[in-house]
């Protein structure tokens, strides 16, 4: 078996693609998604330990590696008899479709399965409408594909569980089976396995320094059911048919991470918040981690605000600590029905805390919620200031005028550009406030086959049209620069330099939106895809230095493409060259 992990878009490099604000927020996963599901590792290992042939490649990873990298070549020398694409993730909708399409192209003989939270949610269409996908994998993988494997010689796969697959032209959907109730039966601490896996594995300590980075789960199934998440409690649910969560025990996670540091791995995640398996699990773990004395940097979640009992048992095990919290909106109106059900006064306690105790903490929020407007968006962006106002005043010595330690606190804020299948919102689009664009599965691959990262919005709010969505996405990110400058985070001039290339490509990516929905209504296709090119090819030269040959046929629109990014460096100082 040979499982492939699609980039989001399977010809991003030949094709004009614009993934404007993404860059910002998903710097190690890449806009392609490069980053895998860590359940794919988990199959892998188990069909392994069972007696299975497998490897996992890293198609997007591959393709930036090298230019030179061709797929169709690469399958042609890769024979297998399963091909296993995942589609947990709506990102890879186009990508895992297209790469499914080649695999069965070039190995009619093959069996090509798709598996994750997205496949699993639409099976039965994504079977109706692609011929070249034989079977979906729904839920919990492990076991089902190992059952796969073993029956399909013997044409027996209306056996195996979980399965969605075809028989007479008729779609089976065979019963789902129950989940595992922990963890430590399979295995995650295994890089090795994929390949290749630089980019996908770099990552940033809690010091700012790039290290190999690697995720673990702490649990499968969540205790929350925030309204954007695919999973969320409902989804797991629904889809995998969980209704009480699995833990991996604290010895397997400190087991894990002696591992993952044997491997020159030094910042690990821990995915999920150890909270929700109670005191006494995360109170274990602590003690493990403590008695470990691991040389390895961890990130954490919370999905709540923290006590101080918590933060200070946590700071105790003498391992950097890099924690998340993701409050969505600081609007309490907006916030709580979105499934984030607690108060500004507690987040505001637990900034203090971890800032006193000297933990870490990131703190995203979101443009895009159900309830979401224009002065929620503005309410939030002040909560930030506030934050980065408190930040200095502790980190700024009056007496010296010196900064005084590292920032410990920073927000964050990105536009929910899609909503996850399977999520609430996306099943009560109404009662959670919006308004879905991209209702099917054959939506989201359509959707996302568009050449700008606008098009991919796939929703629209109550309160909230999708050029408003692009409009304030677009500002709150303008106006955390503007923070970030205000309130000095950047000292140095190169620092300063790189917050004004930043501040630059938005405001290039919110000029060009009006010139790609123009190219797009062109009918001829060659005359679109050139248009396309041009436009991204001036856009690379602005930002990389890339100067690209150019077909003499389009001379006047490359001057007026130049014209229109020529105004925006104009407005910000034209410093760049």
């Amino acid at each position: 078996m040979v499982f492939l992990h699609p980039p989001a878009v399977f010809d991003f490099r030949k094709r004009a693609i614009f993934p404007g604000p993404i860059d910002n927020t998903l710097p190690n996963c890449t806009p392609q998604f490069i980053v895998p599901p860590i359940g794919m590792v988990s199959i892998a290992e188990y069909l392994m330990r069972n007696g299975a042939k497998v490897r996992i490649f890293n198609l997007g990873e591959l393709m930036m590696n090298s230019p030179s990298f061709e797929l169709e070549d690469f399958l042609k020398g890769n024979y297998a008899r399963i091909y296993a694409i995942d589609l947990h993730w709506c990102n890879h909708s186009q990508g895992a479709i297209e790469v499914a399409k080649l695999c069965k192209r070039i190995h009619s003989d093959s069996f090509v399965v798709l598996g994750g939270l997205t496949a699993t949610c639409f099976s039965t269409e994504i079977l109706q409408k692609f011929p070249f996908v034989d079977a979906v994998v729904r839920g919990e993988g492990e076991i089902p594909m190992l059952k796969l494997l073993n029956s399909l010689e013997l044409r027996k796969i209306e056996q195996v569980h979980n399965l969605t697959f075809r028989k007479d032209k008729r779609i089976m959907v065979n019963p789902m089976s129950p989940p595992v109730s922990n963890l430590d039966e399979y295995e995650f601490a295994m890089p090795e396995l994929l390949e290749p896996g630089n980019l996908s594995t770099r990552g940033v300590s809690p010091d700012g320094k790039v290290v190999r980075w690697w995720g673990i789960p702490i649990c499968r199934g969540c205790a929350y059911s925030c309204h954007h998440c695919g999973g969320s409690s409902l989804s797991y649910e629904t889809l995998l048919s969980r209704e009480k969560l699995a833990f991996r025990s604290p010895s397997k996670l400190v087991e894990d991470l002696r591992k993952l540091s044997e491997k020159g791995f030094k910042s690990v995640f821990l995915f999920q918040d150890p909270r929700m398996g109670g005191a006494s699990y995360y109170k274990s773990l602590f003690k493990e981690l403590k008695e470990a004395k691991l040389d390895i940097d961890l990130g954490m979640e919370l999905f709540i605000p923290a006590g101080k009992d918590y933060l200070e048992e946590l700071k105790s095990i003498k391992i950097p600590i890099n924690l998340s919290i993701s409050p969505e909106s600081a609007v309490e109106e907006v916030r709580i029905p979105h499934g984030r059900n607690y108060s500004n006064e507690s987040l505001l306690k637990t900034i203090d805390l971890c800032r006193d105790l000297q933990i870490k903490l990131g703190i995203f929020f979101m443009v895009g919620l159900g309830k979401d407007t224009p002065e929620s968006i503005k309410q939030t962006l002040l909560f930030c200031e506030m934050l980065y106002f408190k930040d200095r005043e502790k980190r700024f010595n009056k007496e010296e005028r010196l900064f005084q330690g590292p920032l410990w606190f920073k927000p964050e804020m990105a536009l929910l550009i899609l909503l996850d299948p399977g999520s609430f919102g996306f099943n009560f689009p109404e009662q959670a406030g919006y308004n879905l664009i991209f209702k099917s599965f054959e939506d989201y691959y359509k959707g996302l086959s568009l050449p700008s990262w606008h098009q991919w919005i796939s929703y629209e709010t109550k309160y909230m049209n999708k050029d408003m969505l692009v409009d304030w996405g677009l500002y709150a990110l303008e106006r955390l620069f503007y923070l970030q400058e205000k309130y000095s985070l950047y000292e140095r001039g190169e620092d300063r330099a790189l917050l004004n290339y930043e501040r630059f490509k938005l405001r290039v990516n919110r000029a060009i939106i009006p010139l790609i929905d123009e190219i797009v209504k062109i009918k001829e296709e060659k005359e679109r895809e050139e248009r396309l090119f041009l436009l991204k090819d001036i856009l690379d030269e602005c930002l990389k230095g890339k100067v690209p040959d150019r077909s003499e046929s389009f001379k006047p629109t490359e001057r007026f493409y130049r014209e229109s990014i020529g105004q925006i460096m104009k407005q910000i100082g034209g410093f760049i060259s």
